[in-house]
């Protein structure tokens, strides 16, 4: 491995931080080993992130003249003060990431292989990033995709618990995948989630969180990629000025938040635990109603907090259902109450509930739920929303007690610590140097 380069192209177009975070974690331990890495970001926002850690690149995605006027009125319209949707496919990310057209997939090719070419990789690592594949087949070289259940390319699904029919229709974005793979000279796919294939798959997980049940050569179960902690996790102040009795919940809702207005689910969870016997910790990138809120003495709020310490150190997490705050929570033995804000994190929460680890608490009713269609080149496409927060105090107060209360929890938790445990830090790593 010393000496080999690795190029890892994580997605970081959704504003939060997992798969960047999975790809740093493997290009640390790639450097220790004396790989060369390279991390190839789109966003700046990333690229600044990572400035002081591991050598990264930026590259562009083209942009349509529409995306910017989209972006505007975004910013300036007030928006929802709550929105909760329900979507099938990776089509949806393919427009999230401002991929409208075949000349911005085939420019966005060719720019990433102007990276390529300076760089020359032996191995390409994705993390559902939609070009990995493809500049693997233009450049020969390996590709090991990061995969999990939902978008494998073989057979992933996003709601896998219920059928909404036509209701939920994804847009129609192969026309545009396969006229740019034409203009590169590749051959056309048949579904979307085929630009997440690659040559072996890493499932960052277990079999008891991801039902993978076809293991072999090219599937492989890794464990979570996550960083161990030095020691006993001790906190520094101001995040342990707490009664030292009570138990601690640690509220997180993560770094892509911002895009689904959390002002009331914020406010929702300041009032379900006001004044009560439980201390609180909310991370809250946004800070949103923070400033000017005079909180209960038993709650603290902060933008940044260390996140592995706090699960390490609290009873109990409160979470969207992000999948790495469930996988180190799970790791840590800690129970987790799920509130999600799209269908990936409630299939997460889900999930959790089936093994008996947590809850996952809807903010929506289904009668909430309205079908949305909008159109993209010509063709309807539709998804579920629900723009009614209807979670009060009062449930999300009784939920945490009640899982703080649950008999059962350590030992199912306890179950999964030990599955986990059968899975070496370094077993990712032996897999790669398979390629390299």
């Amino acid at each position: 491995m010393r000496g080999k380069r690795v190029l890892l192209m994580p997605s970081d177009g959704g504003g939060g931080f997992g798969h960047v975070s999975r790809c740093q974690i493997l290009a640390g331990q790639l450097r220790e080993q004396g790989a060369q890495v390279l991390l190839l970001v789109n966003q700046k926002s990333t690229l600044k992130r990572l400035a002081r850690g591991l050598p990264a690149r930026q590259v562009d995605i083209p942009r349509h003249p529409l995306w910017y006027v989209q972006r505007l009125v975004k910013a300036l319209s007030p928006g929802p003060g709550y929105n909760y949707t329900l979507f099938e496919g990776l089509a949806f990310q393919v427009l999230r990431d401002g991929i409208w057209s075949p000349d911005i997939l085939a420019g966005l090719i060719r720019r990433c292989r102007r990276a390529i070419r300076d760089f020359n990789p032996d191995l390409i690592v994705g993390d559902t990033s939609l070009v990995a594949g493809i500049l693997g087949q233009l450049c020969s070289v390996p590709v090991v995709q990061i995969v999990r259940f939902l978008n494998h390319p073989d057979y992933g699904r996003v709601i896998w618990w219920k059928d909404y029919g036509d209701r939920i229709q994804p847009p129609q974005v192969l026309p545009i995948i396969n006229t740019a793979l034409e203009k590169v000279g590749l051959s056309p796919l048949e579904r979307p989630l085929s630009l997440l294939a690659g040559d072996h798959y890493l499932i960052p997980s277990i079999p008891q969180i991801e039902p993978i049940s076809d293991v072999d050569h090219k599937n492989s179960f890794v464990g979570p990629l996550s960083l161990e902690l030095s020691g006993q996790a001790e906190l520094a102040e101001p995040y342990c000025q707490f009664p030292r009795e009570n138990p601690m919940v640690y509220v997180t809702f993560g770094g892509g938040a911002q895009s689904v207005h959390t002002e009331a689910l914020v406010d929702t969870v300041v009032r379900a635990f006001a004044g009560k016997a439980i201390n609180v910790v909310i991370a809250n990138p946004q800070m949103v109603t923070a400033q000017d809120r005079n909180l209960p003495e038993n709650i603290r709020m902060f933008r940044w907090v260390p996140g592995q310490a706090l699960i390490a150190a609290c009873d109990l997490v409160v979470s969207h259902g992000g999948y790495g705050t469930l996988m180190e929570a799970v790791r840590l033995g800690k129970p987790l109450l799920v509130i999600p804000f799209h269908a990936e994190q409630e299939g997460n929460g889900r999930r959790l509930a089936q093994m008996g680890c947590g809850e996952c608490l809807l903010p929506y009713r289904e009668e909430d739920l309205k079908t949305v269609e909008k159109s993209f080149s010509g063709e309807l496409f539709r998804y579920l929303e629900s723009r009614q927060m209807r979670l009060t105090g009062e449930e999300v107060a009784s939920a945490v007690q009640g899982l703080l209360e649950n008999p059962d929890l350590e030992k199912n938790l306890g179950g999964i610590q030990k599955q986990i445990k059968q899975f070496q830090p370094g077993q990712a790593l032996k897999l790669l140097d398979l390629y390299l």
